[in-house]
């Protein structure tokens, strides 16, 4: 005869970084939408120029040959996502990566590996289009259709788990 409870985050901030001396706001519905293709797909690599010793400010994005073209396009705006010879090719999916300090540090708070993802609490705060955003670009990621027509997500970070659970209870 117990009962759970949940408190539904009703915040509405448009989340705003600073770093250096560069300011960006999270105001475009694109960027969330990569930002959850990224918790899915992507990684952020800690890397170091051999000649200057400092650190490279490498993204990765593991894309679905079915899913460039539109990853590819949404993002072009605000990530310059680049195929080359630093990238590897294998099964359906092509690694694509940008240099960007600002977008590095930002989906660097995304966790690291797929056990160690999850979703920090500013975008738990956000509006709820962007979230819906947020959470349409996961499910390109790593969301697919079950036996009776639902959407159905698969990840192995529980933090990651519980904060989707938050994101639909918002």
């Amino acid at each position: 005869n117990d009962y759970f409870g949940m408190v539904v985050n009703n915040n509405s901030i448009i989340p705003e970084f600073t770093f250096d001396d560069t300011t960006i706001k999270l105001d475009d519905k694109n960027m969330w939408y990569i930002m959850g293709y990224f918790i899915g797909n992507g990684c952020c690599v800690d890397s170091i120029y051999k000649k200057t010793g400092k650190l490279r400010y490498d993204i990765c994005f593991c894309i679905n040959e079915k899913h460039i073209e539109d990853i590819l396009n949404i993002s072009k705006d605000f990530l310059n996502l680049k195929f080359g010879h630093y990238s590897c090719k294998s099964g359906k999916a092509s690694v694509y990566r940008v240099y960007n300090k600002v977008w590095f540090n930002i989906y660097k708070q995304f966790g690291k590996y797929a056990h160690g993802k999850l979703i920090p609490e500013w975008v738990q705060d956000a509006p709820v289009e962007y979230i819906q955003e947020f959470i349409n670009g996961y499910l390109k990621a790593d969301g697919d259709i079950n036996n009776q027509g639902r959407n159905r997500i698969t990840t192995v970070s529980h933090n990651l788990a519980f904060g989707l659970q938050r994101l639909y209870l918002k």
